[in-house]
């Protein structure tokens, strides 16, 4: 009996096996839904529950990423967005809720994207963390590839020279 790679496969077959143990701790105990939908500033997962029928999430102030709230549709520019115990205020009430930081102007554009209300431009996320991360993947994004590239070639490479260099073991049989 002949085997080639006799530790790499042990360690294939090991790495296969925590992972499948990882994926059934994640399929048992997880919430897939945590994934494509945000929850707001009380914890509550968008268009579920409390928040059934505002399937979208919304952050006013965008370096406090603990302030979201769960909208209907994303706002526009000047649109009130409430906390939910003053979900229902109306206008004169909304003025004082802005001054008491229940209720918030939305001071940029959005479009809706993944169930989150992302910024329609650039430029509004000029000085926030979220905007600063986002714009050094955008100056990068060519060295970014430059090395995928170059791992990608790495691999190829390494590939070539496992096939070109035999390596056997013996086992008894």
């Amino acid at each position: 009996l002949r085997c080639t790679d006799l530790v790499s496969l042990c360690l294939f077959v090991l790495f296969f096996l925590l992972w499948s143990y990882v994926a059934y701790v994640a399929i048992r105990n997880g919430d897939v839904r945590r994934l494509l939908r945000s929850r707001d500033y009380n914890g509550n997962t968008c268009g579920e529950g409390g928040s059934e029928g505002r399937p979208y999430s919304f952050t006013p102030l965008l370096d406090e990423r603990d302030l979201t709230f769960c909208v209907e549709a994303c706002p526009a520019v000047g649109d009130a967005v409430c906390r939910d115990e003053v979900l229902n205020a109306s206008l004169p009430e909304i003025a004082a809720f802005l001054e008491t930081k229940d209720c918030f102007l939305a001071t940029y554009a959005t479009v809706p994207f993944l169930y989150r209300c992302l910024p329609a431009d650039n430029s509004t996320l000029e000085g926030s963390l979220f905007g600063d991360a986002f714009k050094e993947l955008q100056s990068s994004y060519f060295v970014v590839g430059i090395n995928m590239a170059a791992a990608l070639l790495a691999a190829l490479l390494w590939l070539l020279t496992l096939r070109a260099v035999p390596c056997t073991l013996h086992v008894l049989a």
